[in-house]
């Protein structure tokens, strides 16, 4: 019986490993995903300012 105990304990402990893997790993791609989205607004805002007539006429009213 000890050994079953030993082996379920075993299993128990490899799962919990490959679903921390996996976690991590979708957590990795999620934080690739929004690193390349901030480096995209940032070039964005760049040629914003790169932009002919930018910031010569302001309408505040609408």
């Amino acid at each position: 019986m000890c050994d079953t105990s030993s082996v379920s304990a075993a299993q128990q402990s490899s799962l919990q490993t490959q679903i921390q893997v996996s976690l991590l790993v979708k957590q990795q791609s999620a934080v690739k995903q929004l690193g390349a989205a901030a480096v995209e607004m940032i070039q964005a805002a760049g040629q914003v300012g790169k932009s002919p007539d930018t910031g010569k006429v302001f309408d505040a009213v609408g």
